[in-house]
């Protein structure tokens, strides 16, 4: 209605792109019944906006290289997972493969999706990529990540469940 009253008079309403965001995750939360968010894009559909339920560290021989995090929706009422490795272990050429992944863990709605492709964000000065969602609406899931480090294959991280 402020819109086009607005309009009418020439003026343009500016709305804020993270209530345009949380407005969009929320329509499409009412839209959304059962799995209908599996598998898809969270910043796409508008459930970007979230906070870190868990983070798990991934380390090699003790040191931290990178993080592992489950990340949650409440206006989705999805989780997926976001792997991060710091920019010199990726860089010098010591990771030939990594990936994350999110899991649903129930033996009745089992689902997983991975990320493999990692690229360099400015945002957190690392080499990342996110999980397609999981519905997470009375269920539990959780991240994992996985990579070879040299020739060490096997380097593991889980978080907890939400």
């Amino acid at each position: 209605m402020l819109a086009a009253l607005l309009l009418g008079t020439g003026l343009a309403a500016v709305v804020p792109q993270a209530a345009n965001a949380n407005a969009n995750a929320n329509a499409n939360a009412d839209a959304c019944t059962d799995f209908c968010y599996d598998g898809k894009d969270p910043v796409a559909l508008g459930c970007g906006n979230t906070s870190t339920k868990h983070a798990a560290p991934i380390q090699v021989s003790g040191t931290t290289i990178g993080i592992i995090e489950l990340r949650y929706s409440s206006a989705c009422r999805t989780a997926w997972g976001r792997i991060q490795i710091w920019k010199a272990e990726w860089e010098k050429g010591a990771i030939p493969w990594a990936y994350g992944q999110v899991v649903r863990n129930s033996s009745r709605y089992p689902a997983n999706y991975r990320c493999t492709r990692l690229t360099w964000s400015s945002v957190t000065s690392s080499y990342t990529c996110y999980t397609p969602m999981v519905n997470d609406k009375n269920l539990v899931s959780f991240a994992n990540a996985e990579l070879q480090y040299y020739n060490a294959t096997g380097i593991y991280a889980q978080t907890a469940e939400y």
